[in-house]
């Protein structure tokens, strides 16, 4: 298992390659990796207290596209409910928690619709793009954590504005799968360097659209 998860971050999409060429001794099962990413990203989560695949009402409320609907939504959901504000944000953000677990398994079925739609010319099977989205799912749930040094270092309680410490881990986070994405596309199904770019930029958007 480990070799299975190195390979991920220092070759990524041999292992991939591996085993849909039927090359699979050696290499762990699809979802055997996937839950192996899972529990270590879950322990460096817990230590790290990361929240990256929730977000809080706050967040949710602040000025993007939707903020001013979500803001008026809860308003109006929490005197529903005859809860304050903060009462019904707790609760909100104590499903988001619970839900987030879901949505982790949720991206595995769509990176694999992502794979197939973007890389449609290369003719592989319906299954062969669900091992492909495990296979990334698996590879983003190790790197999610790496800008946490960096971030954890810019971000300083009372100097430095949370949502602006957010948005610089949005944007390296999605430079990072960005890149990873690219090297799926080149090594699994051959794509030209230019292609790929524009194919790492659809991946990156099924994490990061707005």
């Amino acid at each position: 298992m480990p070799r299975a998860l190195w390979s991920l971050l220092r070759r990524p999409g041999r292992m991939t390659v591996e085993v849909l060429a039927g090359r699979r001794v050696g290499w762990a099962k699809p979802v055997q990796v996937f839950l192996i990413a899972n529990l270590v990203y879950y322990l460096i989560a817990t230590k790290l207290q990361l929240s990256t695949f929730e977000t809080p009402l706050k967040y949710q409320q602040l000025g993007s596209l939707h903020g001013d609907l979500a803001h008026s939504w809860s308003a109006a959901k929490a005197t529903r409910l005859g809860l304050s504000d903060d009462e019904y944000a707790a609760r909100f953000d104590a499903l988001a928690h619970t839900l987030a677990k879901t949505l982790v398994l949720f991206f595995v079925p769509v990176l694999a619709l992502a794979f197939g739609v973007m890389a449609r010319r290369a003719h592989r099977y319906a299954l062969e793009h669900v091992t492909v989205g495990t296979h990334f799912m698996s590879l983003v749930l190790l790197i999610i954590p790496l800008p946490y040094p960096l971030v954890w270092g810019l971000y300083q309680p009372g100097l430095t504005d949370q949502a602006d410490t957010d948005a610089v881990w949005t944007l390296i986070s999605a430079l990072i799968i960005g890149f990873y994405a690219w090297w799926f596309m080149r090594r699994i199904y051959a794509s030209s360097r230019v292609m790929a770019v524009l194919q790492a930029v659809g991946i990156t958007f099924v994490f990061f659209r707005p």
